[in-house]
């Protein structure tokens, strides 16, 4: 019973928070549509990968653009939101012999507007990271990579790396007043160092 204690006085501090009136946003006058577009676990697939000879296992960017383009095109541009969830660049010839140029350049043709980070974005090592980060004409974002700044990772400050462009971002689509992109990472990431 006494350790459920102090979970039951945070149980109700939280509750008793919740409460307390926040500003309310004004809705808009009509309603709010907008297209959220994705990709996550790329790994540098450039090129279309047939499974066989009438099969695709992999559509390759050029039919993932064709779609991104079509969607742009009936709901309008503005409108849309092109988002990565990582994993982008490590896993094909094309992309690992140049350690993921080619796929951020081609992520910033398409119009990407942000991007997070997964494990496999430190296959290069955070130098490279870096490069790849200071390539894209996008944002990548991340609101739990802290920098192992301690011998022990539960003492860690909360220093985002220096490749971390933010843990958020805000932007304007079509009508909607804000929308905002989060990224996160999995317990698999290593901390940098």
């Amino acid at each position: 019973m006494r350790r459920s204690r102090p979970i039951l006085l945070l149980t109700l501090v939280a509750l008793l928070a919740s409460l307390v009136a926040v500003p309310a946003v004004a809705a808009p006058a009509v309603p709010v549509s907008f297209t959220i577009l994705h990709t996550n676990d790329f790994h540098g697939q450039l090129e279309e990968a047939l499974a066989t000879p009438s099969t695709s296992s992999n559509p390759g960017m050029a039919r993932v653009a064709t779609v991104v383009n079509g969607v742009r095109s009936a709901v309008g541009a503005a409108n849309v939101l092109l988002v990565d969830a990582g994993d982008e660049m490590q896993g094909s010839l094309l992309s690992n012999l140049q350690k993921g140029e080619p796929t951020i350049a081609t992520f910033n043709a398409m119009g990407y507007d942000v991007a997070t980070f997964g494990n496999h974005e430190f296959d290069w090592g955070q130098t490279v990271l870096g490069d790849r980060v200071t390539q894209a004409a996008y944002p990548y974002v991340s609101a739990n990579m802290v920098v192992k700044d301690t011998a022990d990772c539960a003492t860690s400050g909360w220093t985002s790396p220096s490749f971390v462009d933010a843990p958020y971002v805000v932007k304007e689509v079509g009508v909607a007043p804000n929308t905002a992109s989060a990224g996160a990472r999995s317990s698999d990431v290593p901390h940098p160092q």
